[in-house]
């Protein structure tokens, strides 16, 4: 009887022990969760950080551009304003007016054609400048999100392996004191 209270006393300290080392376990993997998740954060918002960075660029670059075509289209109306008043007074000298009209309308077409230009020339170059900053942003986000997978995977195979050594550590500690208890009982049992 009393061999019989020694061996389900022995199993269940053996049972206790791997219950304290899967406790021990359980922590360390929540810690792990925890650091996970903090690393996780902190890669959200480095992404989120550059995101509005290259939105304030492409904001600012969008306000230049709206901007400057607001001075090319002020100077256009001021431009536009000369010509109609040069036109009202050469209206008043009837033996000059084909003359003079003529040389107008070639002005006008000239300064046309150089607004329409310097319009279509700094639309074309913001464009290219967005084009680039967005896929520049783009290459950056996908070295971000390569290089987190990496370490999260990394992070993952260093615990896995630590809770593999743990776990053998542990299984052989608890196999040699049943086999120590078992030659024990052997031996009070032989006596």
């Amino acid at each position: 009887m009393s061999i019989t209270l020694l061996i389900v006393t022995t199993i269940i300290s053996c049972l206790a022990g791997i219950g304290c080392a899967y406790w021990l376990l359980e922590n360390r993997l929540t810690k792990q969760a925890q650091n996970y998740n903090i690393q996780l954060r902190e890669a959200n918002k480095e992404t989120y950080d550059l995101k509005q960075t290259w939105e304030q660029k492409i904001k600012l670059l969008r306000t230049e551009h709206q901007q400057k075509i607001q001075q090319v289209r002020n100077k256009l109306e001021k431009k536009e304003a000369k010509i109609k008043s040069l036109e009202a007074e050469h209206q008043k000298k009837l033996t000059e007016k084909i003359k003079l009209e003529h040389q107008l309308q070639v002005q006008i077409k000239s300064l046309r054609a150089e607004q329409i230009q310097k319009l279509a020339s700094a639309e074309s170059q913001t464009q290219k400048t967005i084009r680039q900053l967005t896929d520049k942003y783009s290459h950056q986000k996908r070295d971000l999100e390569t290089n987190y997978k990496q370490k999260i995977q990394e992070n993952n195979n260093f615990w896995q392996l630590e809770y593999q050594k743990k776990f053998q550590e542990l299984e052989k500690i608890h196999q040699e004191k049943i086999q120590d208890i078992t030659k024990s009982l052997e031996e009070k049992y032989q006596q």
